[in-house]
């Protein structure tokens, strides 16, 4: 039986895109729920290796995604922890939730999965501030990471499938 890999607040994983041939995405654990973690995904190019990470170049950024996700991938090591960044407090959070075709609503992280519905409706550009409202996992993270990627940019539009 493989081994379980310990995470805990604060540690760098490394997020394998769809294709890993285009690499890996850097996220750290902000909190931990149950079988679920809080990841923020830095706003970076994607990387071969963890030599390549500079955290003082990406801390201070806005993070590309930040997401409930399931601790599978951790716990079995497809997502490799290889350092660990402090958590001082991460404030306030706020996801999104479609309400209808130009109005959503707003729900605030309240340290568990199950966020703190604020009954807040916010238009299509204000919800473009902050991060969609769900919990993901091993498979639809890297999707949605290169989806993100492609849209701003960082990799072209016809990279993978």
């Amino acid at each position: 039986m493989a081994k379980r890999v310990k995470f805990q607040i604060g540690d760098l994983v490394s997020i394998p895109l769809e294709n890993e041939s285009f690499g890996s995405m850097v996220g750290r654990i902000l909190n931990i729920d149950g079988g679920s973690v809080l990841l923020e995904v830095y706003r970076t190019h994607p990387i071969a290796n963890a030599s390549e990470f500079d955290y003082d170049a990406v801390k201070d950024k806005r993070p590309i995604l930040i997401m409930w996700c399931y601790n599978k991938a951790i716990k079995n090591g497809s997502w490799v922890i290889f350092d660990r960044k402090p958590v001082e407090s991460y404030g306030d959070i706020y996801f999104y939730s479609e309400i209808s075709t130009d109005e959503f609503s707003l729900t605030k992280d309240n340290g568990t999965v199950v966020g703190e519905l604020t009954g807040v409706r916010v238009s299509a550009e204000e919800a473009k501030k902050h991060y969609p409202y769900g919990i993901s996992n091993e498979i639809a993270l890297p999707r949605r990471l290169k989806y993100l990627l492609q849209a701003e940019g960082i990799l072209s539009p016809d990279s993978g499938t």
